[in-house]
This record gives structure tokens, C-alpha cells and sequence, in this order.
């Protein structure tokens, strides 16, 4: 009854929490979940290989959501026990036995008022010892213990920041939520409890595009985001608030992440604060005014953007909140799909809120998958393009049922029914963690609202449902990964007990937690250890070989490449949750399988196919720069080990693209998962298989290539003759095709190349020399030409001025004649009458006197402006 009465105490206590009893041994523990009706962190739990789930060892906006979560449920519980002391210590030694922790580090701990430890969720051996016996044991003796238990006791509901070290580590700055003022009625002494996590950015997922609904685009908005909620909330000053907000825009390296990934921050009244690629001008501008004077979008569309912005963490009970929302770029644009994370921050009683996105895709990014025999991918086989799909159909779901704003049942109806949730034979499941039926099926939605066990008893596979159901589960629960089952396809009844693989992943929706799955069989395609032309060789069929483009050839290289790719992947560390249900096999090592594929294992190999293994920079493993690639296994060649791809082409007496550019072709084509990239090498070009994975952290990828030659005649005819054309041969016992005669002795065609070579020099010299005097003598035609011009533009300018001279010259005679002529007519006339000697009268003299214009003419000769 006591027992009974502890649970209903304490359940009453924390009713938004669901709490279990246990019976160990002679103690009772408390342990409690999330209930339903809560979120406890960003709905997102990615897959370990693309940043993992939420962890405490970084700045993430979930991070502070479990924190403070676990915080508030633990005080709750310790104040509700705080009358009864038995109850007290029963909170207090679960905390201790690590039954309230959650997840991925997240643990409680608990001080009293003179800084003695009293519950640690993480170190047991801390209990009943101080601070600065703590700071002691993990070596942070040059730091302040009685300053933080001062500012522990000083805070309540509130973040404490300071400096903290795990066991073998650098010290690193840490972030608490604390609830203080916890008493224990039973001897008045108070209580502290905080969780917390480490101020250190999420890893950067690259190489990434903002143009896909990738898991990497997930992990890289959360970094971004998660850092810039950090330092804003921690500044304490305007002007160290100010110095976040331009850093924000300005500051690429750590707030923009390759390739098209950058924050936006708005005050709640829908001024612009901050962009990482609409700056200066856009600054102090409202969204929807913005948008439209830049001919973006429609003013309501942008007023709408914000209010949706807005009201999505308004509205949400912690401050972030994932959105679905239309885009454009122009008003002549239709609207692109996108999502963003987004979070509230208030600093000086003002709210902003602050996100990053990327664009909801989903699989138009995905090539064809079709190869050069025509067959497209299928979920049948552990193809490249397998692996391939599965990772953009599962983070398409998530990033859609995480920021959708549709009903759960919704949600769930697109992903049975949706095209976008499909590619060929591949599609999706979900079930439910809280209650284990079916919640959306891509290939029969007749099996949605069905437990796993209860599918494959209506159907007849002879699998256990119950137990690949826990499986499923527990790899979800630990942050996502691969699960290896034991399957029986009912169609292929032949072919059961084969292997089947899928990738499982959680997600969280209006505080429901689910898991969800894509599969393929974990079969490698069919390999052609012969041509399928039908060519023999004495009668005997000829061997594929990577030396030529074939489709047998295509098929080898993506067939092994597949099966090198499932069993890395299987063998990775970022693996870790793997699980191998129903099978009698033993995880194998990331290391065995190099070793296996640079010995030439027939799982990766047939006749001279086989596959590489390249870091993308692994310095330490290799002689040299590691920025060519470095080559951890590699079966043409396991001397080649060690070295990159300059050094394997130098050692190959290869003639093809440098090592650093074929390493980042490869590395780019395989961003998506996998793809192909063509090449010169030699006479002929290279066509190169490339997927990526992960292990420890570090990135890699897989390759398998041969060269795209054409067949020649065969080398003997079905019956046993010489099968070579005049001016082929073959010199080579093992030799298949014929090739060119070699008609001179080496010596000679040694001495031919190197005339060539001094010949193609002198020639190279000669018209060198020529082009320059070409150009010389262009430059001499060009100058002459812009001479003439010249020249001719003076000698006609030179012509009008004597013209105007002439004219001058023949208007003053004209002048002169007319004065002559005037003159002597006055003189006929003899004196006027109206003239006089006396200096002292002025006569006036009219146009219409005769003696008018002989003075008028008289004036003009001395006088230029009389009129």
C-alpha cells in the first residue's frame, strides 16, 4: 500500500509527467517520462551518421529545451516530496541511479545549501562532497568554487553558465538551468537542481545544399540556429547584443555554413534585424514592404510570411518551432516549398525571433538511377542508389511531418499515399512508440492501425514481428541507424532466409513520438563474370573486364560497390545502433572490411573489378597532402594504401585530371549519397562509381570505376585461327582482344617518339614565334589605320579654313568696291546742304536724305559697330 500511495503522491505532483515506480532490490527509484502532451525537444532526432540526436555536448535549440524540461520535473518532484523524507531521498537516489536522465547526456543534479552534493545523475562518486572538492577531483582547481555556488543559490528559473571538464577533457563552458529554494521540511535545509549542456556548436554536415531536404540541411540549420540563440541570450550589454546581431550577417564563418545556409532575424513587429545575404539595404525594413519593392512577393504574401513566423513560436509552449512555408524569389516565380527552424529571443523586454531553412525537395533531386543497361534502381538489391534513396526519403518525411501544419492523421495519410514519399519499389513506414501499431504504409496502407506481429501473421511471413518491432525500436530510441533482419519475400519463395536492411529513424509530432523506416533487400546485384555480347575466345566465353565500357562492366563495379557500401555501413561506428535480428553473425569491424577489400574478398571483387576506399582528408594516414584523397583500402592495389590519388597516379604512370580535382569531382558527385563522374584517363575516359559514408566522424567514399574503351576483334576465332584484322596482334598469352601492330623495334619507336617530341617542340616554338609576329604586325595594321584616319581628318580641316580665308579675302574686296562706288557718286553730287564747318552743330540726317548713305558708309570705315 505504501508502495501505491508513493506513486499517487508523486504523480499528483507532476501530472504533466508520466512517472513509473521500481522495485530494486530493497529500494524504490522514481523514473519519468514525457507524456504525450509534451515536446521535450525539437521534434527532431537525426540519424547518428547525420549529426546525431539531441545531445548535450552541443548548442542546440533542443539542447535547451530537454535542459530546462529535466530541470522543472526534477524540482517539481523534489518540492512535492520535500514533507515527507523518505519520499525526498527516493527522488533523490534516482537521480543518482541515472533513472532520470534522458537521453544523449542530459542528467540532473543536486547541491544544498553549503554546496555539498547531495544526487548527480552523472558521477555517483560526487555525492556527499563540496564544489570545490569536485573542482579538485576534475582538476578545475584554478577555478572559483565558491563563486558558482554563490550564483547557483542566486538563481531560479534561470541559466547559469560556467566552466566544467569531463574525464580526459579540455575544460569547456557549460550552460545550467537552475530551480532553487527547494526545502526539505524535515531539516530546513534548501536545495538547488540544474541541468545542463556544453556551449559548443553541432558539427557542420558537409559537403550540404540548401536546395535539398537533406538530414544534413537538418543538422545545419539547428547548428546555426542553436549558436545564434546562444550568444544572443547570453549577451549583457546593447552593444554586445548589437556586435551578435551584425556578426549575424556579416560573419560567414561562423554563421553561414557552404553551401547556401545563413540565419534571418525580425523583431515581432516585423522589422529586419539581420540576414546573411540581404544586407545593408534591407536593414530596418519590414518583411513584406521588403519583398515588395524587390518584386519578391505580393505584400499580403510577405505580412502573411511574418504573421506565420511570428505565431509559430508564439505559440509553441518552448520558443522554437519548425515551419513549412512558401517562397519566392520573384513575383514571375511560382512558390517553392521550404522549412525553417525558428526560435524566440527577447533581450530589453523586446522579442525577435531568429531561423535558417532550406527547401522542402524532396526526391526531384534524385537522378535517374538508370545505367548504361537500362535497369533502374530497385529496393531488391544493396545497389548504391539504394542507400541513396532511403536517406532522402526518410529526411524528406522528417523535414515534412516536422514542419507541417496539418492534423497528425494528415501527416500520416501522405506519406502512405503521396508520390513524393515514394521511388520505385521503395517506400516508407511509420509506428508508433507509444503505441506500437502502424501508423502509414507506402506499400499497403491496408496495414496502417496493425501491430508488425499481426502483419505478418495476416500475410504469412515467418518472421517475428514482436521481437523486429523492440529492434525497430530500441534503434530509435538511440538516435536512428541500420537494422540487418532475416526476411522471406512471398513472391520469391525461393528465395527466402535472405537478408533484408533498414533504416530506421524517430521523429516526434504534437508531442507523440514515432519511428519511422525504408528497407531494401541486403542482396548484391547480380555480378557478369562474362561479356554478355556472346564473344568467345577459342570457343570459350571472354571475361568481363574493366578495361572496357560494357554493360557488364557497369554492372560490376555499382554490384560491389553496393555490397563494399552496406558492409561499411554496417560496420560503422556512426552505426552504432545496429542491430542484427534473427541471425547467426557477428558485427564485423570498420577495419576488417578495409582489410577484406584490399585483399581482393570476392564479396568486393570479380576478374579485375574491385573497389577504394578515400577519406575525404585524412592527413595523418597519408605520405602527403591528404587533400587528394587518401586511400584507406584499396583492391586494384593494396600498396596503394596510404597514398592519394596523385601519388597512386604517378605510380600507375597515369596520364588524367590531377589528383585534387578528380578527389572533389568524386566527393561531388556523391553529395546526394551516389552518383558517377566520367573522366580522361589515358587515351580513353574513366567512368566512376562514387557513394560517401561516415565512420568516427570522418567522411568517406567508396569507388569502383573502369575505362570506357571499345571491344576489337577477338584475338582467335571459335576455331582456333587467327582472329586478328591486317594491322592488329596479339602479343600476350592471356591476351582477348587484338590490338594495333607494333611495326618497328622499340629502339626505334623510341627514337621516333623522341624526334616527335623535339618535333612537336619546334613546331610548338615556331608557331609561337609566328603568332607573335602576327599579332605584332595586326597591332602595326591597326596603328597605321588609326594614322590615316587622323591625317585625313586635318587635311580636311586644313581645306575649310583656307576655304574660309578665300571667302574673307574676297568679302573685303567686295567691301572695299562698295566703299569706292559711294564715294564717287557723293562726289557728283557735290556738298550737301545740310553739311556745315562749325564743329558746334549736329545735323540730323534721315534715311530718306540723299546724303544719308554716303555718310553711313563714311562711319562704317572707321567706326565696325555704327548701325
Amino acid at each position: 500500500m505504501r508502495f501505491l500511495g508513493l506513486l499517487l503522491s508523486v504523480a499528483a505532483a507532476i501530472s504533466s509527467a508520466e512517472e513509473v515506480r521500481e522495485d530494486q532490490g530493497d529500494a524504490l527509484v522514481l523514473n519519468f517520462a514525457p507524456s504525450s502532451a509534451e515536446e521535450v525537444h525539437d521534434g527532431l532526432q537525426l540519424p547518428l551518421g547525420a549529426g546525431g540526436s539531441c545531445d548535450a555536448r552541443y548548442t542546440t535549440p533542443c539542447a535547451r529545451t530537454n535542459s530546462r524540461w529535466l530541470a522543472e520535473k526534477v524540482g517539481a518532484a523534489l518540492e512535492d516530496a520535500a514533507n515527507d523524507p523518505d519520499e525526498f531521498q527516493i527522488v533523490l537516489d534516482s537521480i543518482t541511479g541515472k533513472n532520470l536522465n534522458r537521453n544523449s547526456g542530459f542528467y540532473p543534479f543536486v547541491f544544498d545549501q553549503d554546496g555539498i552534493c547531495v544526487a548527480h545523475g552523472s558521477h555517483a562518486e560526487f555525492v556527499g562532497t563540496s564544489i570545490k572538492e569536485i573542482f579538485d577531483t576534475v582538476h578545475l582547481a584554478f577555478a572559483d568554487p565558491a563563486a558558482l555556488h554563490e550564483r547557483f543559490m542566486a538563481s531560479n528559473a534561470d541559466w547559469v553558465s560556467y566552466l566544467w571538464t569531463d574525464e580526459g577533457s579540455e575544460a569547456y563552458v557549460k550552460l545550467a538551468y537552475i530551480i532553487n529554494n527547494i526545502t526539505d521540511v524535515s531539516n530546513g535545509r534548501s536545495y538547488y537542481v540544474g541541468v545542463g549542456f556544453q556551449d559548443q556548436p553541432l558539427p557542420a554536415d558537409l559537403p550540404c545544399s540548401h536546395l535539398f531536404d537533406r538530414w544534413c540541411s537538418l543538422t545545419n540549420v539547428r547548428r546555426l540556429v542553436g549558436r545564434a540563440q546562444f550568444e544572443l541570450e547570453q549577451a549583457n550589454t546593447i552593444v554586445e547584443f548589437e556586435s551578435i546581431v551584425y556578426r549575424i550577417s556579416f560573419d560567414d564563418n561562423q554563421y553561414k555554413i557552404p553551401d547556401g545556409f545563413y540565419l534571418f532575424m525580425y523583431t515581432f513587429d516585423g522589422e529586419m534585424k539581420a540576414h546573411g545575404i540581404l544586407r545593408d539595404d534591407s536593414f530596418g525594413k519590414n518583411l513584406w514592404d521588403y519583398a515588395a519593392e524587390n518584386d519578391i512577393m505580393p505584400i499580403e504574401e510577405g505580412l502573411a510570411l511574418h504573421e506565420t513566423f511570428q505565431n509559430a513560436v508564439s505559440s509553441n509552449e518552448h520558443p522554437e518551432a519548425w515551419v513549412q512555408y512558401p517562397w519566392r524569389n520573384s513575383l514571375e516565380e511560382d512558390p517553392i516549398a521550404k522549412v525553417a527552424l525558428l526560435v524566440e529571443v527577447e533581450f530589453n523586454n523586446e522579442l525577435y525571433y531568429i531561423g535558417a531553412g532550406f527547401r522542402l525537395s524532396g526526391m526531384d533531386s534524385i537522378e535517374s538511377d538508370t545505367h548504361l543497361g537500362g535497369e533502374v534502381c530497385s529496393d531488391q538489391y544493396n545497389l548504391p542508389c539504394s542507400f541513396t534513396t532511403a536517406y532522402q526519403l526518410s529526411s524528406h518525411a522528417m523535414a515534412y511531418a516536422i514542419s507541417s501544419f496539418d492534423h497528425t492523421d494528415e501527416i500520416f495519410k501522405a506519406i502512405s499515399r503521396n508520390s513524393e514519399f515514394k521511388h520505385g519499389d521503395f517506400y516508407l513506414f511509420v509506428y508508433g512508440l507509444d503505441d506500437d501499431r502502424c501508423m502509414a504504409h507506402g506499400g499497403n496502407e491496408d496495414f496502417v492501425g496493425k501491430t508488425l506481429a499481426e502483419i505478418f501473421e495476416d500475410v504469412g511471413i515467418p518472421v517475428n514481428g514482436t521481437e523486429l518491432y523492440g529492434q525497430f525500436r530500441i534503434v530509435s530510441e538511440q538516435g536512428g541507424g541500420w537494422v540487418l533482419y532475416n526476411w522471406v519475400d512471398l513472391a520469391r519463395r525461393g528465395m527466402s532466409n535472405f537478408n533484408k536492411i533498414s533504416y530506421i529513424f524517430q521523429l516526434t509530432i504534437d508531442g507523440h513520438d514515432y519511428f519511422g523506416g525504408i528497407g531494401f533487400n541486403h542482396l548484391r546485384y547480380p555480378l557478369d563474370e562474362h561479356m554478355r555480347n556472346g564473344m568467345k575466345q577459342n570457343g570459350e566465353p571472354i571475361p568481363c573486364s574493366r578495361e572496357f565500357g560494357l554493360v557488364c562492366s557497369e554492372n560490376n563495379a555499382r554490384a560491389i560497390l553496393g555490397q563494399a557500401l552496406a558492409e561499411l555501413v554496417l560496420s560503422s561506428s556512426e552505426a552504432s545502433a545496429v542491430q542484427f535480428v534473427g541471425l547467426n553473425r557477428q558485427r564485423r569491424t570498420h577495419d576488417v572490411i578495409l582489410r577484406e577489400i584490399s585483399k581482393r574478398d570476392p564479396n568486393f571483387s570479380i576478374n579485375d573489378f574491385s573497389v577504394g576506399v578515400f577519406s575525404f582528408d585524412r592527413n595523418g594516414a597519408c605520405s602527403s597532402n591528404a587533400t587528394t584523397g587518401c586511400a584507406v583500402a584499396y583492391g586494384s592495389n593494396s600498396k596503394y594504401v596510404g597514398m592519394t590519388w596523385n601519388e597512386i597516379h604517378a605510380a600507375d604512370n597515369a596520364v588524367t585530371i590531377p589528383g585534387d580535382l578528380l578527389h572533389q569531382k568524386l566527393i561531388d558527385a556523391s553529395n546526394s549519397g551516389s552518383g558517377v563522374f566520367t573522366y580522361p584517363y589515358g587515351g580513353n575516359n574513366k567512368r566512376a562509381w562514387v557513394a560517401q559514408f561516415k565512420h568516427d566522424g570522418e567522411n568517406y567514399y567508396v569507388v569502383a570505376d573502369y575505362l570506357t574503351a571499345e571491344i576489337g576483334p577477338t584475338c582467335l576465332n571459335s576455331n582456333g585461327t587467327n582472329g586478328c584484322p591486317s594491322g592488329m596482334e596479339c602479343t600476350d598469352a592471356d591476351q582477348s582482344f587484338c590490338k594495333p601492330t607494333d611495326e618497328f623495334p622499340v629502339w626505334i619507336s623510341a627514337v621516333i617518339g623522341t624526334f616527335a617530341v623535339l618535333l612537336v617542340g619546334s613546331i610548338g616554338g615556331y608557331l609561337y614565334v609566328n603568332q607573335k609576329r602576327k599579332e605584332e604586325a595586326r597591332e602595326r595594321k591597326v596603328l597605321a589605320s588609326k594614322m590615316t584616319e587622323m591625317e585625313k581628318i586635318i587635311e580636311a580641316r586644313k581645306n575649310i579654313d583656307n576655304e574660309i580665308s578665300d571667302l574673307d579675302e574676297a568679302f573685303g574686296d567686295v567691301k572695299r568696291k562698295r566703299h569706292s562706288l559711294i564715294m564717287k557718286r557723293a562726289a557728283l553730287l557735290g556738298r550737301p546742304s545740310t553739311w556745315t564747318t562749325s564743329c558746334d552743330i549736329l545735323v540730323p540726317v534721315n534715311p530718306e536724305d540723299e546724303e544719308y548713305w554716303c555718310v553711313l558708309e563714311s562711319l562704317r570705315v572707321t567706326m565696325s559697330d555704327v548701325h
